[in-house]
């Protein structure tokens, strides 16, 4: 049986399900955790859903960390939380069993490179592939004069309250409160936003125009269909690509560029980022691809069982 931890609303999940006939999957929706009853113990775990239907140890032969996330963001007072508590708790129960199945090499699709690296250490191997945007991290005084057009963007995808998130932006002197600490990035005036799909040395790569929206950060038209187009990279790029997939020891990935004067600018890798709005309707290539490479790993693993 393939596990696949994700959530309720998970589109991707949904695309995938229905290109997998016949594959046994369960599916942890995590934002429903209270639906669900399990059991995690010195001799495994069960885990049961709304229907009364279980996977466990025994069956359980690949697991799947898509989007384990909580759609309803919380904010968390002085006083504490309880409904965060219980979140995290959960979380971690369920963190800990997907490490496991890393750590046995039955992972499916993503699992962890070579330690994790964050956008800080990203940037730090990325210069040696790529063109890498300025950038510096700091707290106290104003803009550095290093940076003479700098964008704030945010580390991690954590609500800043009210459920809302720090988006890419331009900023300028005395914008910038010393009290807090700030990730702040030279602006590149490019043409194109540049994706890529990074899947065990195979590469889907797709451009989006920056005139078809407003601002510096296109994920603030997320409700919107944007016109990504599929595109073929230069060799020299593909090359450099396969380079710094292969120095983070990532299999799969989502890259995230600039280009401007035909050159590629680094932004970051999500080592699970989203990717099925790409594909959507499996013109392609990328969905039916990644769906075959489930497969395959569930055959492997198939193979494998005692």
């Amino acid at each position: 049986m393939l596990l696949i931890f994700t959530n309720s609303i998970d589109t991707t999940t949904d695309l995938l399900l229905d290109r997998m006939p016949g594959l046994p999957v369960f599916r942890f929706n995590i934002d429903l955790w209270r639906e669900y009853a399990w059991q995690v113990g010195p001799n495994g775990f069960w885990l049961e859903d709304p229907t009364g239907r279980r996977c466990d140890t025994e069956s359980t032969l690949l697991v799947y960390q898509r989007k384990p996330i909580f759609l309803e963001e919380i904010d968390v007072p002085a006083h504490g939380c309880l409904e965060n508590w219980c979140r995290e708790e959960v979380t971690a129960i369920w963190r800990d069993l997907y490490f496991d199945y890393c750590a046995q090499g039955r992972a499916c699709l993503v699992h962890p490179g070579r330690g994790k690296r964050g956008k800080i250490r990203q940037l730090w191997l990325a210069k040696e592939f790529f063109s890498v945007p300025d950038w510096l991290a700091f707290r106290g005084g104003n803009i550095p004069e290093t940076l003479s057009s700098p964008v704030a963007k945010g580390l991690t995808q954590t609500p800043i309250g009210a459920g809302k998130l720090f988006f890419t932006r331009e900023v300028a002197p005395g914008q910038l409160d010393p009290a807090f600490p700030w990730f702040l990035q030279e602006k590149i005036h490019a043409e194109a936003d540049v994706t890529v799909v990074y899947l065990e040395g195979e590469i889907f790569a797709f451009e989006l125009d920056r005139q078809s929206f407003s601002g510096v950060d296109y994920r603030v038209h997320v409700t919107d269909v944007l016109p990504w187009r599929p595109i073929l990279l230069k060799s020299t790029e593909e090359t450099a690509i396969r380079g710094f997939m292969t120095e983070t020891g990532y299999g799969f990935g989502r890259l995230d560029f600039l280009r401007c004067h035909s050159e590629l600018h680094f932004l970051e890798l999500n080592p699970n980022g989203q990717w099925a709005w790409l594909d959507e309707e499996g013109k392609h290539g990328l969905l039916a691809r990644i769906a075959e490479v489930i497969r395959e790993q569930y055959r492997t693993a198939m193979a494998a069982k005692p």
